[in-house]
């Protein structure tokens, strides 16, 4: 039988899945440290592959001057500036991955929780509705 409480309750919930439960739900099968930490290996990544294509087109781009002056200890100071700025970038990164995930992660908690809490009203609902079919049939 249908009521309104439940009605309004079931559409609370078929909104949240519509709206905002696919990235939630996606979310919240991870453990908080598992997708943390994948997104974090992922931004590493681009930004690695990022960083090499730049510094390939840097390359490319003073190729010519550089044939001038390729002297072994020029081309371990470019090699040194070139490894420091990769690794403050990574560090930056990381740690900007880090705060965007952990947040992300957070809001798909709280919202899961919402959702958890319209799920078991309408439990409740239905558990209710069944004590009272329960109750017609024996009499």
């Amino acid at each position: 039988m249908l009521s309104n409480e439940k009605i309004k309750w079931m559409t609370r919930a078929a909104l949240y899945e519509k709206k905002e439960g696919k990235g939630s739900i996606r979310i919240n099968r991870f453990r908080k440290g598992d997708y943390i930490s994948w997104n974090m290996i992922k931004s590493i990544l681009g930004i690695t592959v990022g960083y090499a294509l730049v510094i390939l087109l840097y390359l490319l781009g003073i190729s010519e001057s550089m044939l001038d002056e390729l002297t072994l200890p020029f081309v371990i100071d470019m090699a040194t500036r070139f490894l420091f700025v990769y690794l403050v970038l990574l560090v930056f990164t990381g740690f900007v991955s880090f705060l965007i995930y952990y947040g992300r992660y957070q809001q798909a908690q709280k919202k899961m929780k919402m959702y958890a809490q319209y799920l078991k009203k309408i439990s409740h609902i239905y558990q209710k509705e069944g004590e009272g079919a329960k109750g017609d049939y024996l009499s």
